[in-house]
This record gives C-alpha cells, structure tokens and sequence, in this order.
C-alpha cells in the first residue's frame, strides 16, 4: 500500500503526464487530418507546462527536461516546410496564427514558402486561370450545409474537442484533380512570334500573379470555427482556391503520428495467419487497405436523412431551411404533406 505522500507524488506525476496525454491523444486520429493541429498543440502543451510547473517544485527539473526536448523539436519542425504548410492549410489557423505566434521573421519564411510551393505546382503543370470571387463553386457553399460522413464528423470534433481541452490547461492552471478553369492562359505559350525563354518568362509572370492573388484572397478569408472540418473546406473552396487546394490533396493526408499507420500494422497478425502463409505482398496490401476500411466505416441510418437532429426536437413547427432543402431535392410530394401538417396544427 503506498502511504499518503506516494499518493501525492503519483497524483502530481499523473497531472503533469495528462498535459502530453491529451496532445498525444488529439493527434493519434485517424479519420481527419492531424498535421494542421501538431505544432499549435505541441505550442499548447509547452505553454500549459511553462505554467504548472512552479506548482510542483519537486518535478520542475522532470517537467524542464522535456520542455528541452519539445522546443527543440517545435523550433526544427517551424523550418520544416510541410508543417508551415499544413498549419497554414488548416482554415481555423491560416498566416495569421503563424503572424501571431511565430513573430516577424518566420512569419515571413512561411509566407515565402507558401509562395514557393504554389509556384513549383504551377510550373509542373498547365497554368491555372481564375477569376476570384466569381468562380462558380459547388452546390454546398457554407460549412454549415456540408454534412460529411458520421465517422468523419465525429472525429474532427473529437480532434478539436482534445485541442481545447490542451488549450484549458494553460488556462486553469499529388496531383489534383481540378482540372484547369480556363485554357485562356495559355496564350503566350502558343505565341510563335515570343522565343522560347520569352514564353518561360511570361508564364512564370502569370503564375506569380495568380499565386499572389490567391494567397490575398485566402488570407482575407474569415477563418472558420475550430472545430470546422478541414476535409469539408477544402470540399467546398477547391474552386476558389485551386493552387492551395492542389497542395492540401498532397499534405493534409501526412498524419502527425504513426499510431494509425501502427495500428493497421499491428492487425496484419490477424490476416497472415499459420493458414495464410502465402500470401503475396500485393494481395497482403489490397486486404489490409479492405480490413481497414470496413472497420473503421460505421453504419449511419441517419446521413441521408434531410431533416436535422434539432428539427426533430420541435413540434409542430415548419423550418424554413427544411423546406427549402425539400425543394432543393425536387421532394415536392413531401414538401406538400408537411406544408399541410403545419397548416392542421
């Protein structure tokens, strides 16, 4: 049995771990991408140990020890370009946590690496042409009207739910496939009067202002919520953003821990049996690829449902977006049959 003082030393060791726990836990998902959120949750958790380790005098050189240990890695990872770019892929963030939190200097390297990237997926295929502000987008145009899959949705909830809750311990104590919207920028190419370095020279110009006008309109973008679905914005504004939107296909899936990729692993046990020593590698893939998919796609009886869950709980009251998305959906009949409810009631 531990006596009264053991239990208070294992009670502080406990409080200090479930700092790094929860920031292990937010980013071990494996049904949202998780890169976006590794440098501000790890920011996070340098922060919320930078305040409690006064608190506990007896492990401060512990906690200062992997204090060492995680600027290190955060300092490193803030030159690293693909972190630069997920953290600025992830709407809720974008150049502005970067501007806020990084300061002058590395603000303007991300920037700078932005710009980069994008003109590197310019050059490698034909120029994007668009007209900001007037490319049509698709049917969905809010957040609040993209309804993805339930597994989806819940786990970039309970990514940002992990999130907050590192945030309150400080407190408390390859290629795309959008294809080109216009071919009109492709002119000088086909110049024959313009040399060939000439063409070169006049499609990197075009290329550069694109880039830069796109990185404006994006950074002039009202940032969402934070537990807005990253894979839903990016659904929505591929249009608006084609250059970006090419850069995320490539980025957003890098996970910023190997746990899922582990856990796949760790289950092949169960498909290379003493009975199924032969499998080829191919064959081993293409059934881990099935196991995995079907194991984590959850039965949702609910997702073509077009009313919504809060609709549900009000009686006898006619909801104007339930209507319209009646209409929407050329589901007359039915729209007809609540418009005579309503009207009984």
């Amino acid at each position: 049995m531990l006596d009264r003082a053991e239990l208070a030393v294992l009670h502080d060791i406990i409080c200090i771990l479930a700092v790094p726990h929860t920031a292990q836990q937010a980013l071990s998902s494996e049904r949202t991408p998780t890169l976006a959120m590794a440098l501000p949750a790890y920011e996070l958790m340098t922060k919320a140990w930078c305040e409690i380790r006064n608190r506990y005098p007896l492990l401060k050189y512990a906690i200062d020890s992997g204090l060492a240990k995680i600027e290190e890695y955060v300092q490193k990872a803030r030159r690293t370009r693909i972190y630069i770019l997920a953290i600025i892929l992830n709407p809720a963030f974008g150049l502005s946590y970067i501007e806020q939190n990084w300061g002058k200097v590395e603000y303007d390297v991300a920037r700078k690496t932005l710009s980069e990237t994008m003109m590197e997926f310019c050059n490698a295929s034909v120029p994007i042409q668009t007209a900001l502000g007037s490319v049509p987008s698709k049917d969905l145009t809010t957040l609040s009207q993209y309804k993805p899959a339930g597994p989806a949705k819940q786990a970039s909830i309970a990514l940002h739910d992990a999130y907050e809750k590192l945030a309150g311990f400080s407190r408390q104590p390859s290629s795309s496939s959008i294809s080109p919207s216009s071919t009109s920028a492709n002119s000088g190419i086909g110049d024959s009067s313009l040399t060939l370095e000439q063409q070169i020279a006049e499609t990197t110009q075009r290329n550069r202002q694109l880039v830069e006008k796109e990185i404006t309109s994006y950074a002039a973008e009202q940032n969402p919520a934070l537990r807005a679905n990253i894979i839903a914005y990016w659904e929505l504004n591929q249009l608006k953003f084609p250059i970006l939107y090419r850069i995320a296909l490539d980025v957003l899936p890098a996970q910023a821990s190997a746990v899922p990729c582990e856990r796949v692993f760790s289950s092949s046990k169960d498909t290379t049996t003493l009975k199924r020593a032969n499998l080829s590698p191919q064959l081993m893939s293409a059934l881990q690829l099935l196991k995995f998919s079907y194991r984590t796609d959850r039965l949702d009886f609910t997702s073509d449902w077009i009313a919504t869950e809060e609709e549900f709980g009000i009686d006898n009251v006619t909801s104007q977006a339930l209507a319209q998305e009646l209409m929407a959906a050329g589901k007359f009949d039915e729209l007809e049959e609540l418009l005579a409810t309503s009207g009984a009631a």
